[in-house]
């Protein structure tokens, strides 16, 4: 499970342009990351894994009947390959580089009115993670890392595009983070 501070900017201005207030939503918000991780050594330092995450993230605006709430929830399968900086008996330390193809849902709620939104696209990851033993095969981990999702228009089921500035709303953003896990070596 991980935080990250995550940037999406056109759900950000989606919720300043339906704020009634003066304020106005910050364009970093953070989110909450759950994840797991399946990693096969493809040699002493190399690997490939698996990492799938599932990203929640919202913003949240004043409007007249109530709070306007946006909520982001955005799969992110992702294929790493990991790189060993640092192997001893007790710790490890690796760094990784993957690109996947992520697909998510914007909740939005206006005035008591909701409707979801759907989008896809490539998405990338950066992390370094390090690892320290409890027992021989049991480890704990932490991980810092930044991910980039290039996440398309959004679009209803019924073909309605919410927009920002006459452009078509995206699910794009960027975030970095730290992730806190455990890790079984067999």
């Amino acid at each position: 499970m991980g935080v990250s501070w995550v940037s999406m900017a056109d759900i950000a201005d989606l919720a300043n342009r339906a704020s009634t207030g003066g304020e106005r939503v910050s364009e970093f918000t953070s989110a909450v990351i759950f994840s797991g991780l399946v990693s096969v050594p493809l040699s002493a330092d190399w690997a490939v894994a698996l990492d799938y995450g599932y990203m929640v993230a919202s913003y949240t605006s004043p409007g007249y009947a109530g709070e306007n709430d946006f909520t982001a929830k955005v799969h992110l399968p992702t294929l790493v390959l990991q790189y060993a900086l640092l192997r001893e008996k007790t710790y490890a330390i690796r760094a990784g580089a993957g690109a996947g193809y992520w697909f998510g849902t914007l909740d939005q709620t206006l005035e008591r009115q909701e409707n979801s939104f759907n989008a896809s696209g490539a998405g990338f990851l950066l992390n370094l993670e390090a690892q320290t033993a409890f027992s021989d095969d049991f480890y704990g981990s932490i991980a810092g890392e930044a991910r980039w999702g290039g996440l398309g228009e959004l679009t209803n089921e019924n073909g309605q595009r919410p927009s920002v500035l006459g452009e078509p709303a995206t699910l794009s953003f960027f975030g970095v983070g730290v992730r806190f896990g455990f890790a079984y070596h067999f």
